[in-house]
């Protein structure tokens, strides 16, 4: 009996998992490429004064951005464009090569969205006055930051991509030859691949530091309304403005980290169980990857367009 609600659950999760892959993937990977090309042009634009958060997230957009045109290239359209499969019969070379940027792109949002997180945890609780801090070092710090993000995460994508092997067919995809190669790039993926132990870390301690984020943010909000009772002047009111938006990114990057490390820990206890179970469910979070990895800038893009609707029936 056992046996048997096993097998139901597994095929039940594998149609959830085609069904996810035919129709969600394309329209994850849709609405994500057009809500980060909105962030990269709007999020510069929109601020009068440019500072460091607005950097990291016009960076982390573009980065976004750029796994996107690479998740198309690799696997959506050679998965649903039939006719242009024969652009697409990659060799081993090309696979690696889009393998690398692809997995580069990845671990440098994570390394970005850990620098912002820690940088608005120290920002918080040991503030450095903007009077002591020019606009234009607040712009080289955050540069330097992001430099030093992109140099951690090539070692971390290339060395992924050369020890893998790589499907000849229309699809770049790693295979694996049997069983035992499968628990051996397992573990090899869990210590030095940015989709392993390393990211694992990285969203562990940004999660941690998002937390305290909030926390501060939210006591601040408090302290802030009070103000507001006894002065309420224009200024504390703009301030307090300032610090919804801030506590509405930090909630949507705390909401992307728990979400993407969803996949991490089933790809974990899929390699210690080996059942098909955890294996399907494996399945389901890389199907829903595309929504993860663009969650953050999917919600400020409808909240933008939101704010738009109510201003033009306002009049």
């Amino acid at each position: 009996m056992n046996e048997t609600n096993s097998s139901a659950l597994v095929l039940y999760l594998n149609r959830v998992n085609a069904e996810l892959a035919k129709y969600g993937s394309p329209l994850f990977a849709v609405i994500g490429f057009i809500s980060n090309l909105f962030a990269c042009i709007c999020l510069p634009l929109h601020h009068k004064h440019v500072n460091r958060h607005t950097m990291y997230l016009t960076v982390l957009a573009f980065v976004e951005l750029m796994f996107n045109i690479i998740w198309f290239w690799l696997l959506l359209i050679p998965m649903h464009s039939f006719k242009l499969n024969h652009y697409f019969n990659q060799n081993k070379i090309f696979c690696k090569i889009y393998g690398a940027l692809m997995q580069f792109c990845l671990g440098l949002a994570f390394n970005i969205i850990l620098a912002m997180s820690v940088d608005r945890c120290v920002a918080f609780q040991e503030p450095i006055r903007s009077r002591n801090w020019k606009a234009k070092s607040a712009l080289f710090i955050s540069l330097a930051v992001c430099c030093a993000d992109l140099i951690l995460s090539l070692p971390f994508s290339f060395v992924y991509t050369i020890t893998n092997n790589w499907s000849t067919g229309n699809i770049c995809i790693p295979y694996y030859e049997n069983k035992i190669s499968k628990h051996l790039f397992t573990w090899f993926q869990i210590l030095i691949n940015p989709n392993g132990m390393v990211i694992i870390i990285a969203m562990f301690i940004a999660n941690i530091t998002l937390v305290i984020n909030l926390a501060s943010h939210y006591r601040n909000r408090e302290l802030l309304l009070c103000d507001i009772k006894i002065n309420p002047s224009q200024k504390l009111k703009a301030k307090r403005k300032e610090f919804r938006s801030s506590m509405q990114i930090i909630a949507l990057s705390l909401v992307f980290l728990i979400l993407t490390s969803s996949i991490n820990i089933s790809y974990i206890i899929w390699m210690f169980t080996d059942s098909e179970i955890t294996f399907e469910l494996v399945q389901i979070f890389s199907s829903l990857f595309l929504f993860q990895q663009n969650c953050l800038f999917i919600g400020y893009f409808f909240r933008t367009v939101k704010k738009l609707i109510s201003k033009t029936f306002r009049y």
